[in-house]
């Protein structure tokens, strides 16, 4: 188990060898519990007074559910997850070189028509490596992120995992992954990129440390 906790970063022992085996082999690598219980339902809570607005990708075919970049939820998320520790982590399954910093968004999808994702690499703006955590506290079908190898072969797919589980996927070289439609319920992810550059700590602004002291105080009640 790899958990982040309102007190840094935790890892069992033999996680970071299963979790590179699978990544290797894959190009997914899924961490259970990787949100703590406090931290999970302090971003839940927070994630109940957000809105999500609809999306078309400028890049990608296809269109989702995105909340705004200045809500509290993501502002909070980010520091959760811009950890030294996790990028070492992080570096350590994939093989990659140290991530500088983590960005991410948080998305929606429902059964409506169109919501989806179509075949997609995300190679760029620096990012090294993917990084997905279900927020979805209700069950849904379909909503499936499909992920294929340079071959084109599909060599892993991630449906529902419980609230706080997280997985790995895999950017580089003619590697794709897609988002199917969801067939019913709706799917609430955090998904976002670990990236070379820049530094987190030269770019952590006042707002953010504030809203993180905010956050923290949150996880303890």
């Amino acid at each position: 188990m790899i958990q982040i906790t309102q007190g840094g970063v935790v890892v069992q022992p033999g996680a970071i060898e299963k979790l590179s085996a699978d990544y290797r082999d894959t190009g997914v690598a899924i961490v259970p519990g990787f949100l703590s219980p406090p931290v999970l339902r302090a971003l839940l809570k927070r994630l109940a007074s957000g809105d999500f607005g609809l999306k078309k990708e400028p890049i990608v075919k296809g269109t989702t559910l995105l909340m705004p970049q200045s809500d509290p939820a993501l502002i909070s998320l980010h520091f959760m997850v811009n950890r030294p520790e996790l990028f070492e982590i992080a570096a350590r399954i994939t093989g990659l070189q140290k991530p500088g910093n983590f960005t991410s968004r948080l998305h929606r999808t429902n059964p409506a028509p169109d919501l989806h994702l179509d075949w997609h690499d995300d190679g760029m703006d620096y990012r090294i490596l993917g990084l997905n955590i279900n927020l979805s506290t209700q069950p849904y079908t379909g909503g499936v992120l499909q992920v294929r190898n340079p071959e084109r072969k599909i060599v892993a797919e991630v449906g529902q995992l419980p609230p706080g589980d997280a997985f790995f996927f895999r950017i580089g070289a003619r590697w794709q992954h897609r988002l199917t439609p969801v067939e019913t319920g709706e799917r609430t992810v955090a998904v976002g990129w670990f990236r070379t550059q820049p530094d987190w700590s030269a770019v952590a602004l006042a707002g953010f440390r504030t809203s993180m002291i905010v956050f923290e105080a949150g996880v303890q009640t």
